[in-house]
């Protein structure tokens, strides 16, 4: 409106679908952290001393979360 006298209100920014947002965000940081935690300890492993990496060798990796959505 060119008067200037806008009728519409700003969005709260509080409500379901914001909190849905927030909550993706949180949740795609969390998995790319892991990504990358998982990345430097294989290249830890890969340049480690040879006694160190035997003994690791037998380690199974953890389960990976499981997210729903």
């Amino acid at each position: 409106m060119l008067s200037g006298r806008a009728q519409a209100r700003a969005k709260a920014g509080d409500g379901p679908v914001q909190i849905a947002r927030i909550f993706k965000l949180a949740k795609d940081s969390a998995v790319n952290a892991r990504t990358q935690a998982v990345y430097q300890l294989k290249a830890v492993l890969v340049t480690a001393d040879p006694v160190v990496r035997e003994e690791l060798a037998g380690l199974e990796p953890p389960p990976a979360p499981a997210f729903s959505g």
